[in-house]
Order: structure tokens, then C-alpha cells, then sequence
């Protein structure tokens, strides 16, 4: 069923084509909010001049983008509306799609109203988590280069159709398999996985099955001896781990690689570790770069190298209502138009034209 009987999109959002056009970058949609709101007889050139909803009731993230073949113009935009954490109920009366303009920071980009309390939201309390799917079709300079901020991470609709056509290849494959079979490699293709069962199994001795299997072969990661499950007395035809002789120069080599394994994994922890860092508003500091106005921001980080793959995402450290919105604003401004590289002990952030105005929090992983 459609809730909104009438959409348009406002003059700041007109105003955000036009700049994008003009400048060739792609536009950044940040997030929706809806309202309970009325409006009853309005026009949409009336509509057009809004730049908030009348009654914000909450915010939610942008879960999906599309483009749709054939029509380069229009993006196609999911939003999973829910009453998490809502405490009264409230009329769906008003929906805004919100866009960073390079200018102005996060703007009211389309909104869609009704004239008639159609759907309400309900609070949690009283029915559990109530979501509604909401399909949008924004207008856009360029569907292949629009961007969504999801949880902060900005992705292109190019990007995002992409990596979800790669995961649900991988999860095809990773489908199935049953308790101590490993997946291997079939072939030269991608994602060419099967499961099958395991012919080694590493362990420590002691970690061993009391009863082991006689197709496969056993290592004790500990001291790298290898055991095979066999008769052990020919006369009661008791079976046990059998430790197969192995020369010096072969156990030396099968030693070198399990602690080349060993420093792989941890080097790959390490990797993996989260950093979380506070971006003070007072720590920019203003410059120039292709005669364009840029803002600098160094923060010290131990232990950090240059030329790190950094995964960037907004982390809340305000514990106010009104500090919480304000940093989400300062975290999506930046996250939206700026970019962070690492240099040796400190990572550089820099956004173009116009500076992040609070302190807000970041948190890093690939350091």
C-alpha cells in the first residue's frame, strides 16, 4: 500500500543537482527521517521550499541502492522504517531524504507527504518491532556516481550492486557443509568452493578425538609430530595414534611453516584491530590544494604506518540529545566529502571547503 500521495523535490535539492551537475560529482544521500505532520491542501510548489519536516519523529539509515537500466537520471533507494526504541505512536504523515550539499552540509534533498493519517508507527512497548519497507525513486545527476552513507561508510550504487552480488556468490557457496568438514579450493574461477572432509586435522595431542579416524592424518601443532590412527598391537588389535618417523631436515621445514602460519594470523589480528579517535573542531586547520580551500586535521596514532588501508566509520561519544545530533551531523559531513590516509604514528584527515564545526568521534579499523 502507498503511504505518501505526494512527493517533490525541494528547491535546495534542485539547487544540489544543479552544483553537482555543474561540478561533475555524484550526489551523497545520507539518510530519511519521517514525521507526523500535517499537510492538508499543500501545494508542491509550496512543498518545494521546505527545508525540514514539521514533526521530526526519528531517523533511520539508508539499507539499500539501485539504479534502474535504461534510466541514468533516477536512483532507487531502501529505507527499513521501525519503531525501535519509540515510545508513542505517531501518524506516517511525512518522509524526508536527506543529501550532503558541499555548501551547506546535510540538507532536506525530496520529501513525500500525505494528506490523510493512512499508516501510523507503533510504539515497542505495545506490539514488539513493527518495521515498513519504503522504495524511493530519487531524482539524481548521475545513478552510477549517487553514494548512500550507511553507518557512515560511503559507498557508490555501482559499489554497493556490486559487493552484494559478491556475498551472495560467497554465501551460495558457503551454504551446506556439515560439522568438521573444511571448504576447498575446485578450481580457477571465483568463489569455486566445495565442502569436504578434512584429511588433516592440526591439534594439540592432547586435544586429539579419543577415537580417531583412519583416513586421516594428525599434526600436534605443539611439536609438529605427525600421528596416524592405526593398530598399535597386532595380538589385541588395540588401535591408537601411531607417530609417523620423520627425517630432521622434513620436521624442521614442517615447523618453519606452521610458525610462518602462526605470524600470518597474528599479523592479520593486528590488522584487523579497531582504533577509535575523538576529531576535535579546533584541531583543523585551513590550507589550500589545487587552489581549492581544504581543512587538515592530524591525529596522533601509536603504532600507525603509511600507506594502511583504512576503514573509516563514525563512533558516538556524546551523551546528550542535542550533542548526539550535533556530532552525527559533524561525523556524516565528513565522512561524506573528506577522506583519511595514514602517515608513520598519525592519521591525516582532510575534507574540501568547509570544516566539521563540534568534536566528533571516528573509529578506525586497519591499523
Amino acid at each position: 500500500m502507498a503511504i505518501f500521495t505526494q512527493g517533490v523535490l525541494t528547491k535546495k535539492g534542485q539547487a544540489l543537482i544543479a552544483k553537482c551537475e555543474a561540478s561533475g560529482d555524484g550526489i551523497s544521500i545520507t539518510k530519511v527521517k519521517t514525521g507526523s505532520g500535517v499537510h492538508n491542501n499543500v501545494s508542491a510548489e509550496t512543498l518545494e521550499q521546505f527545508t525540514a519536516l514539521i514533526h521530526e519523529e526519528q531517523s533511520f539509515g539508508i539499507s539499500d541502492l539501485a539504479t534502474i537500466e535504461g534510466n541514468n537520471g533516477v536512483a532507487v533507494i531502501t529505507a527499513v522504517l521501525n519503531n525501535r526504541g519509540l515510545t508513542q505512536l505517531y501518524y506516517l504523515n511525512e518522509l524526508g531524504v536527506y543529501a550532503e550539499d558541499p555548501d551547506e552540509g546535510e540538507i532536506l534533498y525530496l520529501l513525500l507527504v500525505t494528506e490523510t493519517n493512512s499508516m501510523y508507527m507503533p510504539p515497542e512497548n505495545s506490539s514488539g518491532i513493527s518495521t515498513i519497507t519504503e522504495r524511493i525513486y530519487v531524482e539524481v545527476t548521475n545513478a552510477q556516481r549517487t553514494t548512500i552513507n550507511y553507518d557512515g561508510a560511503v559507498v557508490s550504487a555501482t559499489e554497493f550492486i556490486a559487493l552484494r552480488q559478491i556475498v551472495n556468490s560467497v554465501i551460495q557457496h558457503l551454504t551446506g557443509g556439515t560439522a568438521g568438514q573444511m571448504l576447498y579450493k575446485t578450481g580457477s574461477e571465483d568463489y569455486a568452493y566445495e565442502w569436504d572432509d578434512s584429511n588433516v586435522i592440526t591439534d594439540s595431542y592432547a586435544n586429539f578425538p579419543e577415537e580417531g579416524r583412519s583416513d586421516a592424518v594428525y599434526i600436534d601443532r605443539d611439536s609438529s609430530e605427525i600421528y596416524v590412527w592405526k593398530v598399535i598391537n597386532s595380538g589385541t588389535g588395540e588401535m591408537g595414534y601411531f607417530k609417523l618417523p620423520l627425517g630432521a631436515e622434513a620436521s624442521q621445514t614442517l615447523q618453519s611453516q606452521i610458525t610462518t602460519n602462526a605470524n600470518n594470523i597474528a599479523a592479520l589480528t593486528t590488522k584487523l584491530h579497531e582504533t577509535v579517535v575523538t576529531v576535535t573542531a579546533n584541531g583543523w586547520v585551513q590550507g589550500t590544494q589545487d587552489d581549492e580551500v581544504i581543512f587538515t586535521n592530524e591525529i596522533t596514532v601509536s603504532g600507525m604506518t603509511s600507506n594502511v588501508a583504512l576503514n573509516v566509520y563514525p563512533v558516538t561519544q556524546a551523551d546528550t540529545i542535542q550533542g548526539i545530533e550535533a556530532e552525527k551531523k559533524a561525523a556524516n559531513m565528513f565522512c561524506g566529502r573528506g577522506i583519511a590516509e595514514s602517515a608513520t604514528g598519525k592519521i591525516v584527515l582532510t575534507i574540501p571547503k568547509k570544516k566539521p564545526a563540534v568534536d566528533f568521534g571516528l573509529g578506525f579499523t586497519g591499523v
